[in-house]
């Protein structure tokens, strides 16, 4: 299921790239323990008509990453990204979008490259509260095991209500082989996984587009999985170190 949903009146023009019609992922942290936006200060909220919809994460001072799926249907809401806030829906800046970029690879059937890029129309003002979080190079590999930590405003439970005040859940990375196997061979390249075996701990609806991070890293960003927090089922998360050329194509990062 994928873990965030839509919108945009301009996909066609500001997205920068064809988007094919279906329906979308949905995203969210379980198991996890309320947190502040001062220890995650580069989590931002993805917002339409000024309600929370998805995460997203500063990558520069006028730049956030998202997941493409978080934009994904051309709709008539007003995007907005709200940051410096420990609260989905009230507090820090609010930041009018000036261009989105959807991954010219992304594919909604596969959730491929499901990665997206906005460009604010007023930059971020970097403080204690809202921060750049560096970004791998291309290519770069994440070890298996390595403890990541997940953010977001999503549902705390499958099924479940969201979350009003941030939470922050860590999962351990696994390894491609064994997420393979776990989810009959639809992990592709552009896709990295993390999450316990036996479940209870993962990211959930409206967590989407949000980061996961690994020693301060943006490693990945909330995209898709079979339920939330299931035994056997961990979070799929789109691979940054994949994109971070066309990353650096679209926005000089």
């Amino acid at each position: 299921m994928l873990r965030g949903i839509f919108l945009l009146s301009f996909v066609a023009f500001c997205l920068g790239a064809w988007l094919p019609h279906r329906q979308h992922p949905d995203g969210r942290i379980v198991g996890g323990r309320a947190t502040t936006i001062r220890e995650h200060p580069y989590q931002l909220s993805f917002q339409v008509d000024g309600k929370h919809s998805c995460g997203a994460s500063v990558i520069d001072a006028q730049w956030a990453l998202t997941a493409a799926h978080c934009v994904y249907v051309a709709l008539d809401g007003s995007v907005t990204i709200r940051a410096g806030s420990s609260y989905r829906e009230r507090g820090g800046s609010v930041h009018e979008t000036e261009e989105i970029f959807v991954h010219p690879l992304y594919n909604s059937t596969t959730v491929d490259y499901d990665i997206a890029l906005i460009k604010v129309a007023s930059p971020f003002l970097l403080s204690n509260d809202i921060q750049v979080i560096p970004l791998p190079s291309q290519n770069d590999d994440v070890s298996e095991g390595a403890t990541a930590v997940v953010t977001g405003w999503g549902h705390t439970s499958e099924g479940g209500n969201d979350s009003v005040i941030l939470q922050e859940v860590y999962v351990p990375i696994l390894s491609q082989t064994e997420c393979q196997g776990l989810y009959d061979g639809k992990i592709t390249d552009s896709m990295i996984c993390a999450g316990y075996l036996d479940g209870g701990k993962d990211s959930c609806q409206d967590d989407s587009g949000g980061p996961l991070a690994v020693e301060g890293i943006l490693v990945g960003v909330v995209s898709w999985g079979n339920g939330c927090g299931r035994p056997l089922n961990p979070g799929v998360y789109a691979r940054v170190s994949a994109v971070r050329d066309w990353i650096s194509s679209k926005s000089g990062i």
